[in-house]
């Protein structure tokens, strides 16, 4: 009778569990109050809803079932509580870091929410159920691609201004944001993509659909992570022996670019990325992945500890390249060139990471505290803009700069040496734990963090996605490692 009471217990914790998670994962993107005008906020106060609704009672239910916890795993993401409580303790205006910058949130709470998420995904293991995202993503991208060209789902544009039409695109509100909701699926996509054995057109389909959507989306950071999840996943696909289906993978992407930039330019009127959709290269690559999914795959044998040697030291060479020829021969490279890093570089990218190294260096001289553990969560602006005021007025105009539009420089500024050390030894657990674990589940998580880190490179963590990659690092943190061969 006892035995039949805990099973029923354990029921009730997974269902709740489950609803937790399609509320949070699948409701919350999609939820939006019907406008895009005041979007965050909207979703800010429904994550709050679903938060403190949830846990607790997920908590209470853990506590009675007696379930163990597995601090020792949970490591990692402890220390990182640790740097955010000491961020808050010793910030300028704890007040104002409690909630964080108005419109960004990402203050006090909705990092302890984070963590809370992370805490109660330990949990979960029914992995398959991040494919419910994959449905998102699609919708995403359909919305998205409608939108470009005029047509917005239920006059979702209604209340906003001509000037932010072009970049509110979807029900997770504007380009950035939805960038880093793309990042999180786009390995799981293609991932499920490569191992699908039935219904394969489906999943072509769908990965055609959201690759089209990233080219829309207008983010130069989404695409540059479309193309490096493609050359991971050819790693993948070498290792697990699934060359054949990675080639339909990529004959479909680039058939489906190719279409935008032959029939739908003017969605994105000027934009580099459609330009480069309209590329010959991208029609050679095209016919090659399908040559490759049709009889290439008997011939070419690729070692993938070969090729993954071959990307790394490409990427490490391009990388290497870069920063030597704009420190020592800035001239060979034009002005405006993409690859001149400058102030200018990036939308002004370039003049946000130098100024905040350069003040986070200097915090050192004069208030070493700060410099350890941070000016605060979601403090960046309020140190920043007094500082350079003149600079953000020539730069942005009348648009606030809130973070450094780089998740680690940006860390390093909230929550000093201490926290951003914290903040990538939690993403590094939590990738290689995946990697080391043996199974289909940690190998595909583990790809989504990287590629949502790809994409923080030039942006920052927000409400929308954070929560998904909070509960993805979760789910990796507690796995058990050398389950067998990776697949």
């Amino acid at each position: 009778m006892k035995e039949t009471g805990k099973l029923t217990g354990d029921r009730i914790y997974r269902i709740a569990l489950y609803v937790f998670f399609v509320v949070l994962f699948c409701v919350y993107p999609l939820y939006s109050h019907f406008t895009y005008y005041g979007i965050i906020d909207t979703k800010y106060a429904f994550l709050r809803l679903v938060f403190y609704a949830g846990f607790p009672v997920l908590c209470v239910l853990r506590i009675f079932l007696d379930h163990r916890v597995q601090w020792k795993r949970l490591l990692p993401l402890m220390l990182w509580l640790i740097a955010v409580l000491l961020a808050w303790w010793q910030s300028v205006e704890p007040s104002a870091a409690w909630h964080g910058y108005p419109t960004w949130y990402l203050g006090m709470e909705s990092q302890l929410m984070f963590i809370g998420i992370a805490f109660v995904f330990a949990e979960f293991r029914d992995w398959k159920l991040f494919n419910l995202g994959i449905v998102v993503l699609v919708v995403e991208a359909v919305l998205i691609i409608l939108n470009r060209g005029g047509i917005y789902f239920m006059n979702m544009d209604r209340g906003l201004g001509p000037e932010y039409r072009n970049i509110f695109l979807g029900t997770l509100g504007n380009v950035d944001w939805i960038a880093g909701w793309y990042a999180l699926y786009f390995p799981l996509l293609f991932y499920r993509s490569l191992h699908a054995e039935n219904h394969q057109v489906l999943w072509l389909a769908a990965c055609a659909v959201v690759s089209v959507g990233a080219v829309c989306n207008g983010s130069d950071a989404l695409v540059l992570c479309l193309f490096l999840t493609l050359l991971f996943m050819s790693i993948h696909a070498c290792r697990v022996g699934r060359l054949r289906y990675y080639g339909y993978l990529l004959g479909t992407v680039c058939l489906a670019m190719l279409l935008l930039g032959i029939a739908a330019a003017s969605l994105v009127p000027g934009n580099v990325l459609v330009k480069i959709t309209r590329s010959p290269a991208l029609a050679v690559i095209g016919i090659f992945g399908f040559w490759l999914g049709w009889k290439g795959h008997r011939h070419l044998t690729v070692p993938w500890k070969r090729l993954a040697f071959l990307i790394a030291v490409f990427l490490v060479v391009f990388v290497v390249l870069f920063v030597v020829v704009n420190l020592v021969y800035p001239s060979w490279i034009g002005e405006n060139s993409v690859l001149r890093f400058n102030d200018a570089w990036g939308n002004h990218r370039g003049f946000l990471w130098r100024s905040s190294l350069k003040t986070w260096l200097g915090l050192w001289a004069h208030d070493p505290m700060h410099a350890l553990f941070g000016v605060g969560p979601d403090q960046y602006y309020y140190l920043m803009n007094d500082l350079y005021m003149d600079e953000y007025a020539l730069y942005f105009h009348s648009v606030p700069v809130i973070n450094a539009h780089c998740e680690i420089i940006n860390t390093l500024v909230d929550y000093g040496l201490f926290g951003c050390g914290s903040y990538v030894y939690l993403l590094a657990a939590s990738v290689m734990r995946g990697l080391r674990s043996g199974n289909a589940a940690g190998v595909m998580l583990a790809y989504c963090v990287v590629s949502v880190c790809i994409v923080n490179v030039f942006m920052f963590q927000q409400i929308l996605s954070s929560p998904l990659e909070f509960a993805m690092i979760g789910c990796l943190l507690v796995m058990k490692t050398g389950n067998g061969k990776a697949q």
